[in-house]
C-alpha cells in the first residue's frame, strides 16, 4: 500500500506463508532460492545477490524484517536519497541506510481490535495511529538496511545470518569503517514499526539455537 514502485521479495521455504503471500500480495516475487547454513538459517548476502538477479534494474535494494511496518515514510526517504545523488549533493551512490525501530504491543486492544478492510486513506490514519503509541527501541537494533549495488563487494561479504543476534550490528559496522560508504540514519524520516508479540522485544536474543554466536565469528 505504500507504493506501487515497490517490487516485493518474500524469502520463505514454508508452504503456508508461500500461499498466504499470494494470496495477499498477488504481484510479489515468492522464492526459497536462497542460501543456508548447515542448520537452515538464511545467509543476509545470498538474499541480497539473489534480489540483483531477480530485479536487476532497481536503484535501491532493502531488506526488511518481516515483523517491521513501514509506510510511505520509508519510500520518501529513498526518493529524496536519489535526488541528492542524481543532483551531486552526495559523493557517491555507495550508500548505506538504516534506522532505530519502534515497538508496538500487539496486545493493545483499542488498536488491534479495529477492522482491517478499507482504503488508503484509513491505513494512512491506522498506521499513525500504531506508531504514535509505539515506543522507541534500542540504538543498537537494526530491521531494515537499504543499499544499492554497489555498496557492498556482497561476494566477500561474510556469511552472516538472519536471526540471529549481531548480523545487523556487524553489517552497520562494515559499512561505518569504510570510508567511501555514505552511511545513513533514516530514524527521523523512516517511520518503522516493529510488531512486539508474546515472545517480546528481545526475541532474537531469547532463542538459544545452535547457531546462536555464528554472526559473533565472522563480525571482525
Amino acid at each position: 500500500l505504500i507504493s506501487e514502485r515497490l517490487q516485493i521479495i518474500i524469502y520463505t521455504k514454508d508452504k503456508y506463508w508461500e500461499k498466504r503471500v499470494k494470496k495477499l500480495l498477488p504481484h510479489a516475487h515468492v522464492t526459497a532460492n536462497f542460501g543456508s547454513n548447515k542448520y537452515k538459517t538464511p545467509i543476509l548476502k545470498n538474499m541480497f545477490l539473489d534480489s540483483f538477479k531477480i530485479v536487476n534494474d532497481a536503484f535501491f535494494y532493502a531488506y526488511i524484517n518481516a515483523d517491521i511496518l513501514l509506510d510511505v515514510s520509508f519510500v520518501n526517504t529513498l526518493k529524496a536519497l536519489q535526488l541528492a545523488i542524481f543532483s551531486n549533493k552526495l559523493d557517491s551512490d555507495r550508500i548505506f541506510l538504516t534506522g532505530r525501530r519502534r515497538n508496538f504491543e500487539l496486545k493493545n486492544k483499542n488498536i488491534m481490535q479495529q477492522s482491517i478492510d478499507g482504503d488508503r486513506m484509513y491505513f494512512v490514519s491506522l498506521f499513525k495511529k500504531i506508531y504514535l503509541n509505539a515506543s522507541l527501541f534500542a540504538v543498537n537494533a537494526q530491521d531494515y538496511f537499504v543499499v544499492t549495488k554497489n555498496t557492498f563487494d556482497w561476494h566477500a561479504m561474510p556469511p552472516f545470518i538472519i536471526g540471529r543476534p549481531a548480523y545487523d550490528n556487524c553489517l552497520v559496522q562494515k559499512a561505518l569503517k569504510d570510508d567511501s560508504i555514505i552511511s545513513i540514519d533514516g530514524s527521523l524520516t523512516v517511520y518503522a514499526i516493529h510488531q512486539t508479540g508474546s515472545d517480546g522485544n528481545y526475541a532474537g536474543l531469547k532463542r538459544k539455537s545452535v547457531d546462536y554466536n555464528h554472526n559473533y565469528y565472522y563480525c571482525r
